[in-house]
């Protein structure tokens, strides 16, 4: 019976021992190496973690370091040293900057010989108080002079938000604002290339306070004039002049020429052929009889392509006085 008794004490106290074994030295210890914030809102004060901190060692550990990967995330080093056993908290404040999924990295480093660093992930998804639909608009490819038309629906996710003010940073955009719908109108010039705008919003009841929405186009000419204004040149009268206009479709597919109609000149006449495919050419025969002076006027070319049914070309030229002339044949 005693010995049973003592081999029962012996047992015991081998097992309180081995509750008790530390490592050697300074050791930092985190409960989890993941912290999932699941979905949040969007907040101007933020989300706070507590990550704890244990020193599992048997001396003093210093905690030397509290980094992140991410501006969006600020953590705050606590008191420096950890006695062995005890605890203490790393804080770190999340404001998402933006909404939809995030991971960042949060290293701590410390004295501790085995791992002078270690690292944890804390993942979110951010959703803010509204949302735009779409988020974005791209006219896309449209013609000079064109105009264009879209409407953006404000969605709240949230009671309290709403919009405030709309305004726009380009001169081509217009916008108005009626209940939750917000319209946006493109008005383009002659300029070619791509452009970028936006919407800027102003809200109220909800973080941020701004937002804004990215508006791109591209003008282009689906078929070309070149020259893109045509001069005829100075003649008199009687006398006859020629010149011709290529158009070019930019996606070199065929087109026709539909009809050909000339304003503001008289007495000249214009006539299309097809040269190749995806070019045509205009002919212009000017033979005024009209009064002397600067004429004016434009070409106009109905085509066979749908996005550039209509063409314009600027025409001038210029009738000399018939004097002139005479002048200049009795010249020595």
């Amino acid at each position: 019976m005693s010995n049973r008794l003592l081999l029962s004490g012996v047992m015991f106290i081998g097992l309180c021992v081995g509750c008790d074994h530390r490592p050697e030295g300074p050791h930092l210890q985190l409960p989890r190496r993941e912290w999932d914030l699941g979905t949040i809102p969007l907040s101007e004060k933020g989300h706070l973690v507590q990550v704890p901190v244990l020193n599992s060692g048997d001396a003093d550990l210093e905690l030397l370091e509290v980094k992140t990967s991410c501006g969006c995330t600020i953590a705050s080093r606590p008191q420096p040293i950890v006695h062995p056993g005890e605890e203490t908290v790393v804080e770190a404040r999340v404001k998402p900057e933006q909404a939809g999924e995030q991971v960042v990295q949060l290293a701590i480093r410390s004295n501790d010989p085995e791992a002078k660093e270690q690292t944890l992930v804390i993942r979110w998804n951010a959703i803010g108080a509204f949302e735009f639909r779409p988020d974005h608009i791209d006219f896309g490819r449209i013609e000079p002079f064109a105009i264009r038309k879209e409407t953006i629906q404000f969605i709240r996710l949230a009671t309290g938000c709403r919009v405030k003010n709309v305004f726009s940073n380009h001169p081509s955009l217009e916008t108005s604002l009626a209940g939750d719908v917000l319209s946006v109108r493109l008005a383009v010039d002659e300029a070619i290339g791509s452009f970028e705008g936006g919407i800027g919003l102003e809200l109220e009841g909800t973080w941020p306070t701004a937002a804004r929405i990215p508006v791109t186009w591209n003008v282009h000419r689906e078929i070309e004039a070149s020259p893109s204004q045509l001069f005829l040149g100075r003649v008199f009268a009687g006398e006859e002049i020629e010149k011709s206009i290529m158009l070019i479709r930019s996606t070199r597919e065929d087109f026709a020429i539909k009809e050909i109609s000339v304003e503001g000149i008289e007495d000249l006449e214009a006539l299309g052929e097809r040269v190749e495919q995806g070019v045509a050419r205009v002919n212009v025969k000017w033979r005024p009889a009209g009064s002397s002076g600067v004429h004016r006027g434009r070409l106009v070319v109905k085509t066979s392509v749908a996005s550039h049914s209509e063409l314009t070309v600027p025409i001038s030229g210029i009738l000399a006085d018939g004097r002139s002339q005479v002048s200049a044949e009795h010249a020595p």
